[in-house]
């Protein structure tokens, strides 16, 4: 038997050679996903993508679902993009059925931060923040059974998931300032860091308010 999964609001890696990536691969393991060199890989799904992206530099959002995925609880599933040329992309970041896929991917959070070569750890860390970010997201804009967001909601709740995750990031990994001066990748006084900043970017958004 097989199960349905679906892995929404991913998009594919820039390319500045103009040409678009033309499929994806889906693959699957039973094993950890950490270290990835020591776990093994099975495909499972390989689908054409549609429309292909006409700048390969700005690549569109992407949503993937595949029926082929084994019918086992908890397994790891990730994507790798595809062109003409048979060529491959880095793969994306494992995640595990079952959790929360998040806004953003840990690439794009890892941009943001300027972390080019991070550990199996920190991906694992990185992963946890945008994990968080995106159910707070999913708390604070509360949509009610069957609504969906669109292609422009999407962009600002994944730029909100970046910057949260970024946030949540600085705010564990970064070493206090020293003699009193403020490092701007320092943690700072509580409320930097509270959600109310990005609640107010979500309010145009939010589909249900408590009733006082």
């Amino acid at each position: 038997m097989s199960q349905t999964i679906s892995f929404p609001n991913y998009t594919p890696p820039a390319r500045f050679d103009d040409l678009p990536w033309t499929d994806v691969r889906i693959e699957e393991s039973d094993t950890s996903a950490f270290p990835s060199d020591t776990t093994t890989w099975t495909q499972i799904d390989s689908q054409a993508l549609s429309p292909l992206d006409t700048d390969p530099a700005s690549p569109i959002l992407r949503d993937i679902t595949t029926s082929l995925a084994s019918d086992t609880p908890d397994l790891w599933y990730r994507l790798i993009w595809v062109d003409a040329a048979l060529t491959t992309s880095a793969p994306t970041v494992p995640i595990q059925n079952g959790t929360t896929t998040p806004y953003a991917s840990v690439e794009e959070l890892f941009r943001v931060l300027k972390v080019r070569d991070p550990s199996a750890e920190q991906i694992d860390a990185a992963q946890g923040d945008l994990e968080t970010a995106t159910l707070e997201i999913d708390t604070e804009i509360d949509l009610s059974e069957g609504v969906q967001l669109n292609a422009k909601q999407l962009r600002l709740v994944k730029g909100v998931c970046i910057d949260r995750a970024a946030d949540l990031w600085r705010h564990r990994e970064s070493a206090p300032g020293i003699l009193g001066i403020v490092d701007e990748g320092s943690p700072a006084p509580p409320g930097r860091y509270s959600w109310a900043r990005y609640a107010a970017r979500l309010s145009n958004i939010k589909d249900q308010w408590a009733v006082a």
